[in-house]
């Protein structure tokens, strides 16, 4: 998990969430593990500036502090990337379907918006966007066409 980029607190990334101190920071490439350490049996966040920060800044800095120590890292346990919609956190179409027709009620922009922004593969957004757009071959599809 990318530290900044990817959603592993809350319901954004930091750097959304934390904008003006991810053009700040001096992690911005670097894993959750890489920015922080175990001292002993406890986790210690070690983040780095490119520069002294404002004291207003440094106001951010606790507000992310606070945000981040609200994860649980845990010692020996290997960073996988689960599905959150489900109780079992598994991957099932019924739940996607779900997921993207609580989506469905915005305009067609904003559906695509939600959709580009996301950090699913890029097999997975094609995917996705042809089905919006009706282009994938089914038996209905294909019967329209006279195929």
């Amino acid at each position: 998990m990318r530290f900044w980029e990817d959603v592993w607190v809350g319901n954004a990334s930091l750097k959304t969430s934390f904008q003006r101190l991810f053009s700040l920071s001096a992690n911005q490439e670097q894993k959750v593990e890489e920015v922080g350490g175990w001292e002993g049996s406890e986790w210690q966040w070690r983040l780095q500036w490119r520069r002294n920060r404002f004291e207003w800044e440094s106001e951010l800095v606790i507000t992310l502090h606070l945000c981040i120590t609200r994860a649980s890292v845990k010692r020996y346990i290997s960073d996988v990337q689960v599905w959150g919609e489900e109780e079992l956190e598994k991957y099932t179409v019924n739940s996607a379907y779900k997921c993207l027709a609580r989506k469905a009620n915005g305009t067609q922009q904003e559906v695509f918006e939600i959709l580009w922004k996301d950090t699913a593969f890029p097999s997975v957004l094609t995917t996705t966007w042809r089905a919006l757009f009706d282009r994938i071959p089914t038996r209905e599809c294909l019967y329209r066409r006279g195929v």
